[in-house]
Order: C-alpha cells, then structure tokens, then sequence
C-alpha cells in the first residue's frame, strides 16, 4: 500500500470515479471542475512524419510495425514495445483503478545512428502521446 503523508498508509485509496464522486459530494457538483494538466496536441499539429505515423500505427491498432514503415539495412523502427513510465510522467491508472501499460513507437525510421528522439506512447487506456524529445514532454494526441 502506497505511504501517504507522515508515513501513513492511506486506509481507503481511491481512484477515477470514485475520487470524484467523493469530491463532488463533499463539494457539490457545480463545484468541482478537474483540469487536464497534460498539454494536448491536434493531429494536425504534429510535423508531417508524426501525422504519417501516426495514421500508419491507428490503422494497424497500434499493434507493431505498419505496412511500409521504413527503416535501413540495420535497424527496423521500435513499434510496440514496452514503456515503463518510470517517473510516473503519464497516467498510472485508468478511470476504473487498473494499472496502465504502456507501449512505445518510433515516429522516424532509425538512421545508421540509431533511433532519434521522436515517439508516440500508447496507453492500454487508449491514449495516445507523442514526445519530440525522448520523453521529457509529452503531449496527449487528440
């Protein structure tokens, strides 16, 4: 069980709907306003190759590599693999309290450097984000 402040253990944890139908009994309905501290992003914001990409991954379900996605003699783009949102950057649980897992894919194809900094995360929750900088923002694809 997660420690809450001083050291204790928080007896009752809640999440989603649960938290805020809490707050809006406590509160009152009109009173209660959650704001989305995530920046977000229209897909037709994003550079060309994320819109390409990112239209490629939705008609596969976001399920590995998409048909023609490019890369080179060496290296294949990184689509689907696990993300382990270590510093708890995005979301950890969904509206129903269960864990979110997250899944990582190339944006770019990989040059004979390697992979560049450019990806999308997809959620088990089914969001998606896209980070131009290797995970320091993100931006939550709309």
């Amino acid at each position: 069980m997660e420690m809450v402040g001083g050291g204790q253990e928080a007896q009752n944890p809640m999440f989603g709907n649960d938290w805020d139908n809490y707050f809006k009994e406590q509160y009152g309905n009109d009173n209660v306003y959650w704001s989305d501290s995530m920046h977000s992003i229209n897909i037709g914001e994003l550079p060309y190759e994320a819109q390409q990409a990112y239209q490629g991954y939705s008609k596969n379900g976001w399920k590995g590599n998409y048909s023609g996605q490019q890369g080179n003699a060496i290296k294949k783009p990184n689509a689907g693999g696990i993300w382990d949102n270590e510093d708890n950057q995005l979301p950890i649980y969904d509206a129903n309290g269960d864990a979110i897992i997250y899944r990582e894919f190339d944006i770019n194809p990989p040059g004979f450097n390697g992979r560049d900094d450019c990806r999308f995360v997809s959620g088990s929750d089914g969001n998606v984000y896209y980070t131009s900088d290797h995970y320091v923002t993100f931006y939550k694809v709309r």
